[in-house]
C-alpha cells in the first residue's frame, strides 16, 4: 500500500507541473499589454528555473521509484532468509533431540563397556593366579623332582620288559642303554639282550646282525657260545641251509663240552635229513647272570 500511493502522488506531481508550463506558455503568447520586458524576463528565468527543479524532481522520483524496488527485492531476499532461518532452527532442533538421544545411548553403552571390562579385568586376575600356583607347582616339581634313571635300572626295565614278553619296550630299553652308556661295562649285556629280543620277535635278520656285532666286540664273554649258537638257529629259520650249518658247526668246535655244542649237533643233522622239519622253536640258553 504505501508503495502505490507514492506512485499516485507522483503522477499527480507530473500533471500540475504540466498544467503550470501551459499557463506560462499561454501568457507569454498573448503579449504585456503594456510595457513589462524586465518582469517578463524575470518570469521566464523562475518558468526555466522551475522547469530545472521539476526534472531534478522527476530524476529524484525516478531515483526513489528504484530504491523502492530495490527495498522491495530486500524484502523478499529478507522473507527467504528468514524461511530459511527457520527452517534451520527446526533442523538445529532436530539434530540438538537427536544428539541428546545418541548421548544418551553413548553412555549407556559406556556403562555396559566398563562393567564388560571390569569383568575382564576380575577374570584375567583369576587366571594370573592360576597361573601363579601354576608356576610355584612347576618351582617345585623342579626341586623335587625325581632324577633321571640310571643305567641299571634302564637295563633292568628292560630285562623285565623282555622276560613279559614286551619286545617293542624291551628293545627300546636297550637300545635307549646303549646310545646313552656305550661304553658301560654292561653293554654287551645290552647288545646280547637286543639281539635275543629281535629272536623272539622272530625278527631273524636282525637278530644275527645283533649277535654278529655283539661277537665280533666282545670276543671273550660267557655269552659266546649262546650267541653263536642263537645266530646258527636265526639263520636256519630263514632257511639258510648252509649258513646255519656251518655257524653251528662252530659252535661244536669251539664249545665242544658245551649244552650249546650238543643241541647243535642236533640241529646240523635236522638240517641235512632228507626229511628236516621246520624250526619249531628252541627254548632260549642264555645263561643266568
Amino acid at each position: 500500500m504505501p508503495m502505490n500511493r507514492r506512485l499516485c502522488e507522483v503522477s499527480i506531481l507530473n500533471t500540475g507541473t504540466k498544467l503550470i508550463v501551459a499557463c506560462l506558455l499561454i501568457v507569454l503568447a498573448e503579449g504585456p499589454a503594456y510595457p513589462v520586458d524586465r518582469e517578463i524576463l524575470q518570469l521566464q528565468a523562475d518558468v526555466i528555473r522551475l522547469t530545472q527543479q521539476l526534472k531534478e524532481l522527476q530524476s529524484s522520483v525516478d531515483q526513489n521509484n528504484a530504491i523502492l524496488k530495490a527495498l522491495e527485492k530486500m524484502a523478499d531476499q529478507v522473507n527467504n532468509l528468514a524461511d530459511g532461518l527457520q527452517k534451520i532452527d527446526r533442523a538445529v532442533d532436530a539434530v540438538t533431540a537427536q544428539g541428546n538421544n545418541t548421548a544418551a545411548e553413548l553412555r549407556l553403552t559406556l556403562t555396559n563397556l566398563s562393567g564388560h571390562v571390569n569383568e575382564l579385568q576380575d577374570g584375567l586376575s583369576a587366571i594370573q593366579a592360576q597361573i601363579d600356583g601354576v608356576s610355584q607347582r612347576v618351582t617345585i616339581m623342579k626341586t623335587t623332582v625325581e632324577p633321571l634313571p640310571g643305567p641299571e635300572d634302564l637295563m633292568r626295565t628292560a630285562a623285565v620288559d623282555a622276560l613279559a614278553g614286551n619286545y617293542e619296550l624291551a628293545v627300546g630299553g636297550y637300545m635307549e642303554f646303549l646310545s646313552k652308556y656305550p661304553n658301560n661295562p654292561r653293554s654287551a649285556d645290552a647288545h646280547f639282550g637286543l639281539a635275543e629280543t629281535y629272536f623272539n620277535q622272530k625278527q631273524y635278520d636282525r637278530a644275527v646282525a645283533e649277535y654278529d656285532l655283539f661277537l665280533e666286540k666282545y670276543p671273550e664273554n660267557g655269552e659266546n657260545e649262546s650267541a653263536l649258537y642263537k645266530k646258527g638257529l636265526a639263520q636256519a629259520a630263514q632257511d639258510q641251509v648252509q649258513q646255519a650249518v656251518d655257524t653251528l658247526s662252530q659252535v661244536v668246535k669251539k664249545y665242544p663240552n658245551t649244552s650249546e655244542a650238543a643241541n647243535a649237533k642236533l640241529k646240523i643233522r635236522e638240517l641235512r635229513s632228507p626229511q628236516r622239519r621246520p624250526l619249531t622253536g628252541t627254548g632260549s640258553t642264555q645263561k643266568d647272570r
